[in-house]
């Protein structure tokens, strides 16, 4: 049987009030003014003088109408001789919601001390007024526009490296070479590279390993020293959220915490998901019998219940208060079925987006509350889908956020389909609210797009595309998590190579007249189809018929032309199947490109490669249309597929 233990502290915070004379009727049943209001939650039942002494009046907990944003209370009353009524209240202190013994009041979740924080179930929970969201909102815009041209996300995978449990060789793995860079901000993952726990001295969850998972090692084996380093490291008092923080900041970075909203990588790595999903079946995603829109999602949970939402903003609202941070990044992306309507294959309801904005709106006022008390704002970034209607699919309606001053920062989908996102709406109105725009780059699927070694000019080509279409920087994720924990010289050579975009992708002036590699994009990976922007390859060619394909390319070519500082122009299309280069018909803004030659035609592996020589014009600055077919009475064994197209650009 789940415990939910509840200690109330009488004393600390009671009020006795006389309600003498106001014509109260004493009845079973809530309880009724003279005027007919009633008073919400509050019930007395059987209740009586007895001999002149007062008689103890049961009531339910309540959370007491006067603020709806406070904590639960309880409410105790008893009628006195001549009908007085007393009332006792008393806050609600402390609360176990995870089927684990209850934290105790000035003693941590992993054990610790918890010292005199307000946190949620740590002690005291101190009541503050709600904060003017206007007089807020100037203190948040100040530090939202300061220079921020790269945000890197850090997954906290450094971690798992053996040499990453004190401060010196948790930082020189993946912080250090950011130094220079232009990365100004770090959002560094608190809960976990997977595994929805704490890496972190949490007072108010159990920190990742065995006591939030129940093993030492969750994860296998190239996980073996993560919880064990996270450990040791806050038992030495070098948090390693603290240390990220104090990095950050020595080097004039911003420090935001990273919360992944829905972590669902349980679903598949073995020994990660929690003790408390494991006693809360009730609380995950129901597929009521259909097949999940993908089966990664069934272990997500369910943000209708209001302890799933309350588990994520404790975590929140403690790392806010206890923490230095300059804001919390919200990854909704990770992973983005909120609801149980979602992974039955249909749309979050309107309750459903209700409830995530009603939550966003609990989350940003905390915050406020947070950030006017340390005289200092505490920003708020949220990463959602590609578009409005996406994000709003899923539960978030990300347009009522921007109307509500929910957000200061939006971060823009998954980066699995980078080239084909429409940026220019989003930006129009996101800035209209002075919100800011900042698109993701994810390193995995640039790599397939591209290869390792062209992902450093593939990303200046997608940054170069999203800063003329007004976006304000961007975002980065999984650069350089290799995953296989290279040592020696292999990881050095890792890291130079994904490392090498952060010298010049977040500023317009520094990607100019630099090579890059722009390109159409293939295959979204599958979980991501429902959040990211449908891209139009592959895409199975006919002698009868020209697939018509997007191109977008930002860099002005005709005064590239006109300086002559363009060295080569090439388009590569690479296909499935074996055809002769004479058979490929080839427009470019329905110009046909003649000049061509042929890079692979290997019949025994089906696969075709055809470089083409491109001059501008007609390839121009913007959209352009790329028409290719086959032509009539082109023979093939087998299909021929279009899955991959890049535009080579080489300056002098």
């Amino acid at each position: 049987m789940t415990r939910s233990i509840v200690l109330v502290v009488l004393g600390l915070t009671t009020i006795w009030a006389i309600l003498v004379g106001i014509g109260l009727a004493i009845a079973d049943g809530p309880v009724k003014l003279t005027n007919g209001a009633q008073t919400p939650g509050i019930s007395i039942r059987g209740s009586e003088q007895v001999r002149g002494k007062l008689t103890k009046v049961p009531a339910e907990k309540t959370l007491l109408p006067h603020d709806p944003k406070g904590h639960h209370q309880a409410i105790d009353s008893a009628i006195g001789p001549g009908g007085a009524v007393y009332v006792n209240q008393a806050t609600l202190m402390c609360k176990s919601t995870d089927g684990e013994a209850p934290v105790e009041p000035g003693t941590s979740a992993n054990g610790g001390s918890a010292g005199a924080s307000p946190s949620r179930g740590v002690g005291f929970q101190r009541r503050e007024r709600r904060v003017d969201r206007a007089v807020a909102k100037r203190a948040r815009s100040a530090a939202a526009h300061r220079r921020r041209r790269v945000i890197f996300n850090d997954d906290s995978e450094e971690l798992a490296r053996e040499e990453a449990n004190t401060v010196d060789g948790f930082v020189s793995v993946r912080l250090t070479p950011m130094v220079g860079t232009q990365v100004d901000t770090i959002c560094w993952s608190a809960l976990a590279i997977w595994g929805d726990a704490p890496v972190y001295d949490s007072k108010v969850q159990p920190l990742f390993g065995k006591p939030a998972h129940g093993g030492e090692a969750p994860g296998g084996d190239l996980y073996v020293h993560y919880a064990a380093n996270a450990k040791k490291m806050i038992e030495a008092g070098t948090c390693p959220l603290r240390t990220v923080i104090q990095f950050a900041h020595k080097h004039e970075m911003e420090a935001f915490a990273s919360i992944r909203m829905n972590d669902v990588h349980d679903s598949f790595v073995p020994g990660i998901q929690t003790i408390w999903k494991r006693n809360h079946p009730e609380y995950l995603v129901q597929t009521g019998g259909k097949p999940p829109i993908h089966k990664v999602y069934v272990t997500a949970q369910d943000y209708a219940h209001q302890a799933v939402r309350d588990r994520k903003f404790e975590v929140i609202e403690e790392i806010c208060d206890r923490y230095d941070v300059d804001g919390i990044e919200l990854d909704y992306i990770r992973h983005p079925v909120l609801f149980s309507s979602v992974i039955q294959g249909g749309s979050a309801t309107d309750a459903e987006v209700a409830i995530m904005t009603s939550f966003m709106d609990r989350i940003r006022s905390r915050m406020d509350q947070l950030g006017t008390r340390r005289k200092r704002p505490l920003l708020l970034a949220a990463r959602v889908p590609d578009t409005f209607d996406q994000a709003k699919k899923i539960g978030l309606d990300v347009q009522a956020w921007l109307k509500q001053d929910l957000v200061d920062i939006l971060i823009i989908g998954g980066g699995y389909s980078p080239f084909s996102l429409k940026l220019n709406d989003i930006v129009k109105v996101a800035h209209r609210h002075d919100v800011l725009v900042y698109p993701c780059i994810n390193s995995g699927p640039l790599k397939d797009f591209t290869s390792v070694d062209d992902l450093h000019i593939a990303a200046r080509a997608v940054a170069m595309n999203w800063r003329s279409a007004g976006a304000d920087g961007v975002y980065l994720w999984n650069l350089g998590t290799t995953f296989n924990h290279d040592r020696g010289q292999a990881y050095l050579k890792n890291r130079a190579t994904y490392f090498a975009c952060l010298r010049d992708i977040g500023d317009h002036q520094t990607l100019v007249n630099r090579d890059k590699l722009y390109a159409i994009d293939g295959p979204v990976f599958a979980p991501y189809v429902l959040v990211s922007t449908k891209s139009p390859l592959p895409v199975t060619l006919s002698p009868n018929t020209s697939a018509r394909l997007p191109l977008v390319v930002a860099d002005d070519l005709k005064q590239a032309t006109r300086a002559g500082s363009l060295r080569r122009l090439e388009l590569r299309l690479a296909l499935t199947g074996s055809i002769q280069i004479d058979s490929l018909v080839v427009r470019l803004n329905g110009v046909k490109l003649v000049t061509a030659k042929l890079v692979r035609n290997d019949a025994g592996q089906a696969h075709s490669s055809f470089n083409f020589a491109v001059t501008a014009p007609p390839l121009k600055q913007g959209m352009n249309t790329l028409q290719i077919g086959l032509k009539d009475g082109t023979k093939s064994a087998q299909p021929i597929t279009l899955r991959r197209v890049h535009l080579a650009l080489d300056y002098k």
